[in-house]
């Protein structure tokens, strides 16, 4: 039988495909490999191939190289991480938020706020995140991260429980200057539901939630609405670099001002009303 040679070349033989996307370099031959690394890294479920060009006919067989390092999703852009998870690239750094500064409306057994640091576990560990304690009328649980100072937020990203398939599936946000009175994150100006963000599929993989409008704030508040087995949350906040007030200013109408020309205390610089989400 006479050998047939066909495989994806580069794009000198175009399908009608490209609109404009990047076209990439094939093969130049069907025996040795092309690989094509991203410029940088894309975080998708799925992936789809547009042969632009072959020799002979579309033959293919591929294999699509990922990161283990999602790390790659706490520093894009603009934004960074607050600081309430652990690296792991360098497990010994101590995070920015304290323990103290991680509280809940209830917690189960052992299994204190503190440890819903991202990325938390390590060996053969299990119950490293928060779960609430499922008691008879506690139908609102919520996790509490204060930050160090006022940051615009700009989103969230979550875990479920470390070697455990318990996770939560979605959830409500909300913030707060004070600590006393909270503002539910709405999709759009006038919605008058809080917005319920997509949590985890798994219980190891992220799932990042970026907000449409970023909120100045000095309180993020997780409300897990839905889960999978068991409630269980592992977190970091996301905040917009160089968006935190200094140490002598204050939240006034909406921005940082100085606080001694604005207000006598840090409250009295909150002049907004804000609907209480525990209501």
């Amino acid at each position: 039988m006479k050998s047939h040679k066909a495989y994806v070349t580069s794009p000198e033989r175009k399908c009608d495909v490209n609109n404009g996307a990047k076209v990439f370099q094939g093969n130049r031959d069907r025996y040795n490999k092309a690989s094509r690394p991203l410029p940088a890294p894309v975080t998708s479920r799925y992936i789809r191939l547009y042969p632009a060009g072959y020799e002979g006919w579309v033959a293919m067989v591929m294999e699509v190289y990922v990161t283990n390092d999602e790390n790659t999703w706490l520093i894009q852009d603009e934004y960074v991480p607050l600081g309430v998870g652990l690296r792991s690239d360098d497990p010994a750094a101590v995070p920015k938020i304290a323990d103290l500064d991680m509280t809940a409306s209830s917690r189960e057994d052992a299994v204190y706020p503190w440890q819903a640091r991202l990325n938390n576990g390590e060996g053969q560990q299990q119950r490293a995140e928060w779960s609430p304690a499922l008691l008879v009328g506690n139908t609102r649980p919520w996790l509490q991260i204060k930050h160090d100072k006022l940051y615009a937020v700009t989103g969230v990203i979550t875990q479920g429980a470390y070697n455990l398939d318990y996770w939560v599936t979605s959830y409500k946000l909300a913030f707060s200057v004070n600590g006393q009175s909270w503002t539910p994150y709405v999709n759009r100006t006038g919605d008058s539901e809080a917005m319920v963000f997509q949590g985890n599929i798994d219980s190891h993989r992220y799932a990042r939630n970026l907000l449409d409008k970023p909120v100045l704030a000095l309180y993020t508040r997780f409300y897990p609405l839905t889960h999978h087995v068991y409630f269980a949350l592992r977190v970091e906040v996301l905040i917009i670099d160089g968006s935190g007030c200094a140490s002598h200013e204050a939240f006034c109408n909406g921005t940082c001002r100085p606080k001694e020309t604005f207000c006598r205390a840090f409250d009295g610089c909150v002049p907004q009303r804000y609907d209480n989400v525990d209501k």
